[in-house]
């Protein structure tokens, strides 16, 4: 008899685990001027939550320094380096903010990237500006158990900066109407047409929202303040459609840290409002220990929130997108259906396309299954593969979640096999590909399926020995 078991997300522990980075190579084209175009993503995850950047920039021919964009965000003077994932709307994916310098403003000048930390307890990547005026560095990093994108930012001048400022880009819940836009913080509600300065020694955390009834969308939108000192300014207004909080920098202010929210799966605003008024101030005063050159600390959200998220992915994964069911009739043909050691204990890692050929191995050779599907070939988690997911509510469980899940099943004692039919190797990220080797060097067994170019995209150990 074919057993079959379903991968469950109700024994998560909200840390403890691996953040992961993905930042594949950018994308580079040549657009009609003879400019390129260079599209770069990074994501960023944990067991938690996830975050996607993408920098989209063209470069001017025969210019190094500087760049233009076809976003419309960048011809309003934002950076376009904006947030795809977890949502478009609450940090806008165009981009989400700029950084100035007196008359020097960094969404005119391009940005180098690199990999801090590439997973771990913590993850970490940097976009530095070298500009005339200063350099300026963007640190973004993700702790363990963290549901907040850390901002570490701090720049150099190499003339006198007399006023520096920040200014974000926001549009709560999403771009529909109707629209009731608020802010809320520590002490208060603002509601449309009203402006809010922010009193730093009290609030040190704002929330966007959208409080129009009956619709969530992508929820609030968080931002923390870890260095309050950092700045002589905090205001925002409160409009009918974006939001633009700004935050002008102190006279000798060099450095700063901010933290950045957006959690669509649990949108709405009053649950929110009383998460971060539980837990704001001791996350801003966490915020206020981190440095960027360290290992940031695990972070533990509060026994509540946790409940919250437990509850809402055990619900994504009972749904009926998770689920892999062989057929109970058996073929005419009876193959292996009893083994003399009983079914082979096996872990099943693979695209939903890729699911049916496994059910069907399963009705020829007793296996027992838990399984975990990847969005795609070659990434965990891809928002691309579930294009309905605004209007069927619908979408990808996320990175982190997904590769949570991955971990609990590659240390589950009893495995005997890994079955991973049509996967890229570029889908595991480094620490989870070390984790599989070594279950591998243990003496577990790896069945991989795929033509000759996706098997080289795997470590050559693996095929040292033929047989």
């Amino acid at each position: 008899m074919v057993r079959w078991l379903t991968a469950g997300l109700l024994s998560l522990v909200m840390a403890g685990a691996e953040v992961s980075v993905v930042a594949p190579a950018p994308k580079v084209t040549t657009v009609p001027d003879g400019g390129k175009q260079t599209v770069r993503t990074v994501s960023l995850a944990n067991e938690v939550a996830g975050y996607t950047l993408s920098y989209d920039t063209i470069s001017l021919p025969g210019r190094t320094d500087e760049i233009r964009s076809h976003w419309w965000a960048w011809t309003t003077g934002m950076t376009t380096l904006g947030m795809t994932s977890p949502g478009v709307a609450n940090w806008y994916f165009q981009g989400f903010f700029n950084w100035t310098f007196d008359d020097e403003s960094l969404h005119k000048r391009p940005a180098t990237f690199k990999v801090l930390r590439d997973g771990g307890q913590d993850g970490a990547v940097e976009f530095t500006w070298d500009t005339p005026m200063v350099t300026a560095r963007l640190v973004f990093a993700l702790a363990d158990g963290s549901d907040k994108l850390v901002m570490f930012g701090s720049y150099e001048p190499k003339s006198p900066v007399s006023r520096s400022s920040l200014k974000f880009g926001t549009y709560p819940t999403g771009f529909e109407q109707p629209r009731s836009r608020t802010v809320t913080t520590a002490l208060r509600t603002a509601r449309q047409s009203e402006r809010v300065d922010l009193d730093l020694s009290k609030e040190r955390w704002l929330l966007f929202e959208d409080t129009t009834p009956g619709r969530h969308g992508e929820g609030s939108a968080g931002l923390s303040i870890g260095t309050p000192e950092a700045f002589s300014k905090v205001s925002v207004g409160v409009g009918e459609y974006g939001l633009f909080p700004l935050l002008e920098l102190a006279p000798n202010a060099r450095a700063f840290t901010l933290a950045l929210y957006s959690y669509p799966a649990l949108p709405q605003y009053e649950t929110t409002r009383a998460y971060y008024r539980a837990a704001g101030d001791l996350e801003a005063a966490w915020l206020a220990t981190l440095r960027p050159e360290t290992v940031l600390p695990t972070w533990e959200l509060p026994e509540e929130r946790v409940a919250q998220m437990r509850a809402h992915l055990a619900a994504q994964l009972d749904r009926p997108a998770e689920r892999w069911r062989p057929d109970p009739t058996p073929p005419e043909f009876a193959w292996a259906p009893k083994l003399p050691d009983g079914p082979l204990r096996t872990v099943l890692f693979c695209p939903r396309w890729a699911a049916y050929e496994t059910m069907e191995l399963a009705r020829r050779l007793e296996l027992q299954v838990r399984h975990l599907y990847f969005d795609s070939a070659r990434q965990l988690a891809e928002p691309d593969a579930w294009p309905y997911a605004v209007q069927t509510g619908i979408g990808s469980l996320g990175q982190g979640a997904i590769a949570r899940q991955v971990v609990d099943l590659l240390r589950a004692p009893e495995t005997e096999l890994y079955l991973l039919p049509a996967v890229h190797g570029q889908a595991l990220t480094p620490p989870l590909m070390r984790r599989l080797l070594d279950q591998v060097r243990a003496g577990r067994g790896l069945l991989l399926v795929g033509d000759a170019a996706l098997l080289k995209s795997w470590p050559a150990e693996l095929f040292a020995t033929v047989e």
